[in-house]
C-alpha cells in the first residue's frame, strides 16, 4: 500500500491525504497534521517536527519492566513512560535528563530493581503527538477551569 502511495506522488506527482492514528506511518509523509479533539495542534514537515521537539528521551532496559515503569513515573522530570517491547521509553522534560538518570539509579538501588542499559535516544513522532497532546489537555483543563470559551 505505501509502496503504491509512494509511487504515485513521486512519479504522477499525485497529492495524497491520509489519515492515521500510526505515527510510524505519518512519518512517511511529507507534511503532518496532529489533531486533537478534532482541532489541528501541531502541522509541518516531520523532520521539523522531531527537530523542534524539546523534551528529551531516555530508553531503560532492565527487569522487572512494570516496576521500573512505575519508579519511573514517580520522578520528577518524567512526563511520559510506555513499555514498548523489551524496554521502557521515558519521555523526559528539557533540562532534566541528567536528574531523571541520577533518579532512575537511585531507584533501582532502593528498589533492588536490574538494569541493564540506559541510553539517550533521538525522539520519535508518537513523543512529539503525546507532547503535544499532554499540552493541549493541560490547556484546555485551565481554559475549562478558567470559566469556559473565550474565543
Amino acid at each position: 500500500f505505501w509502496q503504491l502511495l509512494i509511487r504515485l506522488v513521486r512519479e504522477e506527482g499525485v497529492g495524497v491525504l491520509v489519515s492515521t492514528p500510526y505515527m510510524d506511518e505519518a512519518i512517511r509523509c511529507t507534511y503532518v497534521g496532529m489533531m486533537v479533539g478534532g482541532r489541528l495542534v501541531l502541522e509541518g514537515p516531520p523532520h521539523r517536527l522531531l527537530e523542534d521537539y524539546r523534551g528529551e528521551v531516555l530508553e531503560l532496559h532492565g527487569s522487572p519492566l512494570p516496576s521500573w515503569r512505575r519508579a519511573a513515573g514517580a520522578l520528577p522530570g518524567v512526563e511520559d513512560a510506555q513499555l514498548i517491547g523489551n524496554r521502557l521509553h521515558l519521555r523526559v522534560a528539557s533540562g532534566r535528563r541528567k536528574a531523571v538518570e541520577r533518579g532512575l539509579r537511585q531507584a533501582g538501588r532502593q528498589q533492588g530493581l536490574n538494569l541493564t542499559e540506559l541510553d539517550v535516544v533521538a525522539p520519535i513522532l508518537d513523543d512529539v503527538f503525546i507532547s503535544a497532546l499532554a499540552a493541549h489537555v493541560q490547556a484546555d483543563g485551565l481554559h475549562q477551569r478558567n470559566g469556559g470559551n473565550n474565543g
